[in-house]
């Protein structure tokens, strides 16, 4: 028995006081999750996607009536009129005529019949021309898309509208805003039907609109593509593509389009780096990290505007997925030059550093974080933890007990009280735990407490805790062996060999419970 009591024999089990456990992403949130990248999921089309406008300039409008009726010029010039007055219209504050060379004497009879016909005729493309001034005159549009317009490429694409192509999308477009999403998508449909050789990128790109708005994002997705396949300079389509492709959850392709909707705002337009950061997310959601990380690191680095928190936290995430530490740190001191004093920046820090197991370093960092912001509960749990796993007790306590000041679960008051007996601050402890029991006994709270009467050499009381452990848990071998070690330094051999004899049941006791048997015997 003397070897049994010798407490440096070597023999005695201990139970150490419980690990601090930190989680394995240390509370990262992970890459957003969202329906809809840039405006939400729902949404009317004012804050869903780019829209086409198209308007009317005065200039326009005279070049289109120039450039779409020749023939009627080439008649004047035979006929030989002098001039005949254009009332104003579309906004027209003066009168314009048309001048040609008179001609030779003739019958006055059959130039005066002449006349009228030219005036019927004019008065009828007058009337023409006061309807189609409001439907989109070629040469004289221009598109309006979310904040700016698209010029340029842009316009050399509206000039290829036919008659028949700008009235049906004036028409769509007037119907879109009515929010006739339906009669404005057949309307479309019907003309690419009967008129396939006309359809045009604006024409697949309105139409597209109106299919996102009821509802049918699949053929959306396809008539978005049909418009970027057509026009690929215009930036709005590569966006709503973007938009689509990501609400399909087709992630790869949202990624390609957001990169080529922010390639192709035009040079008056703000460039939205937005559309890059959901480019470098819609990647990331596609599990080609290596193509994400350029494009955030180009935004972090400022190049495309002043660098948001966001972005080095996603940035953050793929150096830590991909193990490169060395960037990861880098990183992490760019963002301490930049947000030094910024409570983010320190909790980045931590999470950084606890992913990598520095946990005196991740400590550092989160109670720089606490000084900065207070801490939730979850996050003085984390940062106990941390002191905990660090061997500094008392630190760890002063965190529990904020944490569990409005009371905490049975596996908490675990922690708290592991922590006060590491700290040997054993009558908190034994306060802690019987407060804890009272309210829900678990088997490791009354292991806790075994524990603790062992330490303090109460080996009946700690029998007693041993015993209402394995009663709550019978699959706990390490219960059974402290209860045999208990009974023998109590000198009750029975129950011991009883217990010890339980304890020979489980692979991880069997070969100390053998040996203590011996001293049974």
């Amino acid at each position: 028995m003397k070897g049994v009591r010798d407490r440096g024999s070597g023999v005695r089990p201990r139970r150490p006081a419980t690990q601090a456990v930190i989680p394995s992403k240390a509370g990262i949130p992970q890459y957003r999750s969202i329906p809809s990248p840039l405006w939400g999921e729902g949404q009317d089309e004012g804050g869903f996607c780019h829209t086409l406008t198209l308007s009317l300039s005065r200039e326009g409008v005279d070049k289109w009536i120039i450039s779409t009726f020749p023939s009627f010029l080439r008649r004047q010039e035979s006929i030989g009129f002098r001039s005949f007055g254009i009332p104003a219209f579309a906004g027209m504050t003066e009168n314009r005529c048309f001048s040609t060379p008179s001609r030779g004497r003739g019958d006055a009879g059959s130039t005066i019949s002449e006349v009228v016909n030219i005036k019927r005729t004019l008065l009828r493309i007058i009337l023409l021309c006061c309807l189609l001034c409001g439907l989109l005159p070629l040469g004289a549009v221009c598109a309006d898309v979310g904040h700016g317009g698209a010029e340029g490429e842009g316009d050399a694409a509206t000039r290829d509208l036919s008659i028949g192509a700008t009235r049906v999308l004036y028409e769509a477009q007037q119907l879109i805003g009515r929010k006739e999403y339906e009669k404005a998508g057949r309307i479309l449909e019907k003309f690419i039907e009967k008129h396939p050789k006309q359809d045009h990128g604006y024409i697949e790109f309105t139409l597209a609109n109106a299919l996102y708005f009821v509802g049918n994002k699949q053929e959306s997705l396809a008539h978005y593509q049909a418009a970027v396949r057509m026009n690929p300079a215009f930036g709005p389509a590569w966006v709503n593509l973007g938009q689509v492709a990501y609400d399909l959850k087709r992630y790869g392709l949202a990624a390609e389009a957001l990169v080529q909707g922010f390639a192709r705002t035009q040079e008056d337009e703000e460039r939205n780096p937005d559309l890059l950061y959901y480019a470098a997310v819609a990647y990331i959601l596609d599990g080609r990290q290596e193509k994400a990380a350029p494009i955030l690191e180009a935004l972090v680095s400022g190049e495309h505007g002043d660098p948001d928190k966001e972005w080095f936290q996603a940035l953050l995430n793929i150096y830590l997925d991909l193990d490169h530490d060395k960037k990861a740190e880098r990183l992490i001191e760019q963002m301490m030059g930049r947000y030094g004093d910024q409570p983010e920046t320190w909790k980045l820090s931590y999470q950084f550093e606890a992913n990598r197991q520095n946990y005196k370093m991740a400590a550092v960092a989160l109670t720089v974080y606490s000084y900065l912001k207070p801490l939730t509960r979850e996050e003085a749990i984390l940062l106990a933890d941390l002191y905990a796993t660090i061997k500094v007790p008392l630190l760890a306590c002063a965190h529990y007990e904020k944490a569990f000041a409005s009371g905490g679960s049975p596996e908490e008051y675990e922690r708290l009280a592991s922590a006060y007996i590491s700290a040997h601050r054993t009558g908190q402890a034994r306060k802690t735990l019987t407060e804890a029991l009272k309210d829900k006994p678990t088997p490791n709270l009354w292991s806790l407490v075994g524990d603790l009467n062992y330490m303090e050499e109460d080996f009946e009381g700690a029998y007693y805790a041993f015993e209402e452990s394995a009663r709550l848990d019978p699959k706990d071998g390490r219960a059974y062996l402290m209860m045999g070690y208990c009974a023998l330094q109590s000198n009750k051999k029975k129950q011991a060999a009883q217990a010890l004899e339980k304890a020979k049941g489980f692979p991880k006791q069997k070969k100390l419970a053998r040996q203590l048997l011996e001293h049974v015997e």
